[in-house]
Order: C-alpha cells, then structure tokens, then sequence
C-alpha cells in the first residue's frame, strides 16, 4: 500500500485579483486558521464604503418615512386625512426599510468578498507547493497553494476479499517498509471489490510520529494459517536434490522385501 495524508487541499481565491502577499513557502508548517496569502482589496473596501454609504442614505429615509407615518397616524385619528392616504405613507415607509435592508445586504455581501479575499490553512498541515508569488493575478478558484496534514497519516491497501474481512477494527497490524517496521491501526474497509484489482481497499491509521515519508510503499505482514495434510520427518532425513528442492527417501513395501522410493 501507500502512505498518504488523511487531508490535503489545493487552496485558491474564490474571486480573481491582483495578489499582495504570500506567507508561506514550499515545507513550511502551518496551524488551523493561519493566514497563508492575501489579494489586494482596495477595490473591494471602496465598494464597501460605497455601500455603508447608501445604507446610511437609505436608513435615513425610513427614519423619515417612520416620522411621516406617525404624524399621518395621529391625523387620521383626528379625522383630517382619510384611509387611503395613512395606507400610502405606510406602504412608502414598508418600501423605505426594504430599501435600507437591501442596502445593508449588499454591504455584507461585499465583507464576504473581502473574507474571501484571505487564503487561511483549514487545518494543521505542511506546505507542498506555491505555484504564484505576489503581483501576479489569480484566477478565481485557480489552486496557489498545496498543503497535506502530515500529522496524520494512513495506509490503504488493496487485499483479498476474505483477508480484508478477518481485519479487527482498532487492532494494530505490522508494516514493513525500506527496512522500517510500522505500526498501523486498522480503521475500516471499503468492502467493495475493485473491478480492475479484484481486491478491497483496506484504511489503516499509522501511530503518531512514525517515521515515514508520505508517497512511500509499505508492506502489510499477515500470518495467514493454510490447512494441509503434511507429516513431521527429522532433518537428518532430508537429502538435497535438484534445483534447490529436498528430499525424503522411503521404503516402500515390495513382495518379500521393501524399496526405495
């Protein structure tokens, strides 16, 4: 099998623009919420200073229509205006505060923007790749960095059906890789049978700090008993034949006599 990340992402911007910093570079390592590249937003604040800008205009207004509403309400009740006139200034003030949520809306809309504009590592995880430095423009949703969890890491191995069904959940299995011994946890398997390998992909999690390099091929060492008629002989009776096989010499019973066979 091979060792790999349980995680690995390739981050990107979600909108396009100029790049101004990057972080981090090629075997750092970085914590849950660091912040690993930022874009240039200068255009995003001034739009959002726009719209805070059309929010006050438009939270004014309802301000105003709330004012008008309640003089028209207390004239009404006067008898100085009629019905049909209150229900316009109380559907211009409904429109007013429609229009300041809009606003507001919008406003928020463009903090996401600038939200969106910071590239942050969503858990603990080495860098493996920087594919732009600042100045260049990223396209949106274009991968700039790669990271991979090396702190976690597992072994998936594709083995014989019934092998992977006799597999404990939680027991430690032995592998072996360029010399090393490893100790790994058998987590769960897919139970399907790959239609190219014929064999189901086992998942096991390797303890912590075992020192491996991710990519690395390990193998799984299962002692499998195999049922089989045999006999016991000394090994003084074994005699060497041909192309590295031994042999066993008996006698056989013959007439009055015995040979050897």
């Amino acid at each position: 099998g091979l060792v790999s990340a349980r995680r690995e992402s390739a981050l990107g911007f979600e909108r396009g623009g100029r790049i101004e910093t990057v972080e981090v570079d090629v075997g750092d390592r970085v914590i849950a919420g660091q912040i690993l590249a930022r874009l240039d937003t200068r255009a995003v604040e001034a739009q959002i200073a726009a719209a805070d800008a059309q929010t006050a205009e438009t939270a004014a207004r309802t301000a105003l229509a709330l004012g008008t509403e309640e003089r028209q309400e207390q004239l009404l009740a006067r008898g100085h205006i009629s019905q049909q006139r209150f229900d316009e200034v109380r559907t211009s003030t409904r429109a007013a505060r429609a229009q300041q949520n809009a606003a507001a809306a919008a406003a928020d809309a463009l903090r996401v923007h600038l939200d969106l504009s910071i590239i942050t590592a969503p858990f603990d995880a080495v860098v493996t790749a920087r594919r732009a430095d600042e100045g260049a423009i990223a396209a949106p949703g274009s991968a700039l960095i790669d990271i991979i969890e090396s702190d976690a890491l597992e072994i998936r191995v594709g083995l014989p059906p019934v092998l992977a069904g006799n597999l404990v959940t939680g027991q430690s299995y032995r592998f072996v890789g360029d010399g090393s011994v490893l100790n790994a946890r058998f987590r769960a398997s897919t139970g399907v049978v790959d239609r190219q390998s014929r064999a189901v992909t086992a998942i096991f999690d390797l303890d912590a700090g075992s020192r491996v390099a991710i990519g690395q091929v390990v193998r799984l060492a299962v002692e499998t008993p195999i049922a089989t008629d045999g006999f016991w002989v000394p090994i003084t009776a074994l005699a060497e034949g041909r192309r590295g096989l031994w042999s066993v010499y008996v006698l056989s019973p013959i007439d009055s006599g015995y040979r050897l066979e």
